[in-house]
């Protein structure tokens, strides 16, 4: 399944992600923003309507598995478009009686001091075929950077993750203390 997303840089006051994060940068002449997967929100599970929190209430769960990115600049605009591949693996669990799930996943952009300056949440579904319990898909994005007076790409810092309830949130926060 491939989905072909892109979000503008605008500034806009929102919350800010947390810096524990899985880390790799993006490779390019000229400078790319460092991409980052915040790592207690690398997973999300999800659980069928009520209050049990077992492994037979489970209905999906899905992981960042792996992302790619590149960047290039247009000298004339001052605009940096950053196209990321994120590859995610979706299992479906116990609870989930009519093979279909979704999640929602966020990408950021945060300036030097990693305060947002843009986010975008994303939706996801996911359909699984008879006899298949496991996909592995692809979301490609572009985010575009309008560069101003003597920024660079390296001045800036993309986050992304599945966006979590708080709910959910606290479960991934447990499951990473009894590691």
């Amino acid at each position: 399944r491939h989905a072909q997303k892109a979000l503008t840089l605008a500034a806009l006051a929102l919350a800010g992600c947390s810096s524990s994060a899985q880390q790799a940068a993006v490779q390019v002449p000229g400078g790319c923003p460092q991409v980052l997967v915040v790592g207690e929100t690398s997973n999300v599970t999800k659980f069928q309507t009520g209050t049990g929190r077992d492994p037979t209430d489970v209905v999906l769960q899905a992981r960042i598995a792996d992302f790619k990115g590149s960047c290039a600049l247009n000298a004339r605009s001052r605009r940096l478009d950053v196209d990321l591949t994120l590859q995610v693996e979706a299992v479906q669990g116990p609870a989930n009686r009519d093979r279909r799930g979704a999640y929602d996943y966020f990408v950021a952009i945060a300036d030097q001091t990693d305060a947002i300056l843009a986010k975008k949440v994303f939706p996801a579904e996911v359909a699984f075929a008879a006899g298949t319990a496991r996909l592995d898909m692809v979301e490609e994005l572009t985010q575009t950077i309008p560069l101003r007076g003597n920024e660079v790409g390296a001045d800036y810092r993309i986050y992304v993750g599945f966006q979590l309830s708080d709910a959910e949130l606290a479960y991934n926060r447990a499951r990473l203390s009894r590691r």
